[in-house]
């Protein structure tokens, strides 16, 4: 007769995907070397196959080009240099906004409050105009993509991690340009401002 050990209701779970179990909340790390300490945050989004991936997508490009403003004004006080935003899109099941920058020991505990300022709030803050600028910026991206074969092929491969159909590239444009205000507003609430640590003090 069979083992029944190995009846399937005995097995364990099998893991989750690799990128499926990293960052479920808001990570901070500050890393002290010689040089100043460089404040990283590693923000999570969802899945590049999720109906909140644009609008995720689109929220990060808000949040990088508020935080050159933070930043500019910390480099202004001699607290920073360097800061700045970044999108990661590259996995297959997870995606991740991060913001990063060198700051001045003295002043990184206000280097920190300013930066998240907009990440905490940004639900309640988001305008139109600066929504449209995103994706305007990120239509001409996506266009200008196609510009070569490596960028291209880049695209293309993106598009797979969405599980959507290399022939609907051609629709990312329009699909981009549906995502509105209200839309984008529900997922930072539900992504961004109910993290842990994007309430917190």
């Amino acid at each position: 007769s069979a083992d029944p050990a190995c009846a399937p209701w005995l097995l364990p779970p099998a893991p989750a995907h690799p990128e499926r179990a990293r960052l479920s909340r808001i990570e901070l790390q500050i890393v002290y070397a010689r040089l100043d300490p460089v404040i990283i945050f590693s923000l999570p989004g969802p899945d590049p196959a999720s109906d909140d991936y644009l609008p995720f997508a689109l929220l990060t490009k808000v949040l990088a080009a508020r935080s050159a403003g933070a930043a500019r004004a910390l480099r202004d006080m001699g607290a920073t240099y360097g800061i700045g935003g970044t999108s990661v899109d590259d996995y297959a099941h997870l995606s991740l906004f991060d913001l990063s920058g060198q700051v001045d020991p003295e002043a990184s505990q206000d280097a920190v409050r300013r930066l998240v300022k907009d990440i905490r709030t940004v639900a309640d803050t988001l305008e139109a105009p600066e929504l449209r600028l995103a994706a305007r910026q990120w239509r001409n991206e996506i266009v200008t993509s196609f510009g070569s074969n490596a960028a291209a092929a880049r695209r293309i491969l993106w598009q797979l991690r969405r599980e959507r159909e290399v022939s609907a590239l051609p629709d990312l444009l329009q699909e981009i340009a549906r995502v509105d205000l209200m839309r984008c507003r529900d997922v930072a609430r539900r992504l961004i401002s109910s993290s842990c640590f994007a309430s917190g003090g």
